[in-house]
């Protein structure tokens, strides 16, 4: 273990190191205790053997219990990976640039304008999308941490300029999305308080319209991975204020 590799080196309850080391341009999980290696994975997901490979690198965030989460770079992606040792899992989400991480939540740009996607650690699983405001058209997004809980949104295309800066999620909203089963029937009871009264079939089709859950398939994902369902409100008014 070279000095920069130690000091990058993180250590959970149990007492386990893990730490990422480089062999031949490819960057390798290694988890230790006891003075041996209980396990060892390479990180590259791409083949080393394609002429112009330039190899993969890597920084382990932190453990989450029994896992431990990294970030890795490889050709022109960046992957969120969470990894069990004890169970051989590596679970992880593609994204075009890396992931601003906030304890338990990593933010990072997605493909939908003016929408920064979510997931929870480790789990890596979804959480609602973060809106941000004067969204341009360009793809070309920098996130930058301040701390406490805020992240500045910039563009970059011809120089960086500032968009704005968003307060992330409490950790009560950073709970797990709730489920909508009978919701569309509670609606319509309020909309429609009086016994036996039917619900016109245009009501109907404004209730879904405002609380259905709408979900975008997430193209540059390695897994089947979706952004979290959000009210199609959201979505329709970022579409709306982008375009």
């Amino acid at each position: 273990m070279t000095p920069h590799e130690l000091r990058s080196a993180v250590t959970d309850a149990r007492g386990r190191i893990a730490w990422i080391e480089s062999k031949n341009d490819i960057a390798i999980l290694q988890v230790a205790a006891g003075g041996r290696v209980l396990y060892e994975r390479p990180l590259n997901l791409h083949d080393t053997m394609n002429w112009g490979y330039e190899g993969c690198t890597g920084r382990v965030v932190a453990w989450y219990g029994d896992r431990v989460v990294l970030v890795t770079q490889e050709t022109l992606y960046t992957y969120l990976r969470s990894v069990d040792p004890d169970r051989n899992i590596d679970e992880i989400i593609g994204m075009p640039r890396a992931p601003i991480i906030d304890d338990d939540l990593a933010v990072w740009v997605g493909g939908d304008p003016g929408l920064l996607c979510a997931a929870a650690l480790p789990s890596l699983d979804p959480r609602p999308p973060l809106p941000y405001r004067n969204a341009p058209e360009h793809p070309h997004y920098l996130l930058q941490s301040r701390g406490s809980g805020f992240i500045d949104v910039s563009a970059n295309d011809m120089g960086p300029r500032f968009i704005e800066t968003l307060w992330l999620p409490t950790k009560e909203q950073r709970a797990t999305v709730a489920p909508v089963i009978g919701f569309f029937e509670l609606v319509e009871r309020r909309l429609f308080p009086a016994p036996g009264s039917a619900v016109p079939p245009s009501a109907r089709l404004l209730i879904e319209a405002v609380a259905e859950p709408f979900v975008r398939v997430a193209p540059w994902t390695l897994r089947q991975w979706h952004p979290a369902p959000v009210w199609i409100s959201v979505y329709w008014h970022r579409y709306l204020v982008s375009s």
